[in-house]
């Protein structure tokens, strides 16, 4: 398994000293208007081109500061659920002790196991099931006039992807689905310091199916095991 390395200073006494908490603080002053101002929406689609994409993780760059969850949820969150409420937006940030951050979101996996549980038929108008790939930008989408509130994509997300897709506390329908951002994700924009990139859908994710707690698993072992 190919995982992301970090190496930490170590000083003469053998203490390993990370220095991440403290770019943390000076990001974490930083205005969350500010950065939705500054927003690159005018480059819609030239990210996505004529292939499917995703977003991927180097965990090795993430410090925690959650400016991804903020601006995520600014964009994609109805107002009024609260601009910029990370409670909302569609990537989660779990954060560990020993210091380890592991962003999670969709996968954009390949054979789509949330769209193959979807146990609704394609509609003959639309020639989609209640959750389908989005023509242009390829983000998992859900037609809230043909779900029926199963919940069998969200158990299959958490089975064989990342777990991101929750059921709505109202309406029962699936969300937590990466949208990118109609083309040009936020987060990637907007990540201080480039932990997040975009790939073409068939580039390898390290940890990819795994939940946030195991992948947390790993990184403490390579990260804070020192080795003689």
């Amino acid at each position: 398994m190919d995982i992301p390395k970090h190496k930490p200073q170590v000083t003469d006494q053998g203490q390993a000293v990370f220095p991440r908490r403290a770019f943390l603080r000076r990001t974490t002053t930083l205005g969350i208007a500010a950065l939705l101002g500054s927003t690159v929406g005018g480059a819609a689609y030239w990210l996505l081109g004529n292939t499917s994409r995703k977003i991927l993780v180097d965990y090795a760059k993430c410090t925690g500061c959650r400016t991804c969850e903020a601006v995520c949820a600014g964009v994609n969150a109805a107002v009024a659920q609260g601009v910029g409420n990370p409670h909302f937006a569609n990537i989660k940030v779990h954060s560990y002790n020993p210091d380890v951050d592991v962003p999670s979101l969709c996968l954009f996996c390949a054979d789509g196991p949330c769209l193959q549980a979807c146990p609704v038929g394609r509609d003959s108008d639309a020639g989609e099931k209640a959750l389908y790939r989005d023509a242009i930008t390829r983000a998992i989408t859900v037609r809230p006039e043909l779900c029926i509130s199963c919940g069998s994509c969200a158990e299959a997300c958490s089975a064989q992807g990342s777990g991101v897709i929750t059921l709505h506390p109202h309406t029962q329908h699936p969300a937590g689905m990466c949208t990118l951002c109609d083309g040009a994700p936020q987060c990637v924009a907007h990540c201080p310091q480039g932990a997040l990139s975009i790939a073409s859908e068939e580039h390898p994710q390290p940890f990819a199916s795994m939940a946030p707690n195991t992948i947390a698993t790993y990184l403490t072992h390579q990260w804070y095991t020192l080795h003689p």
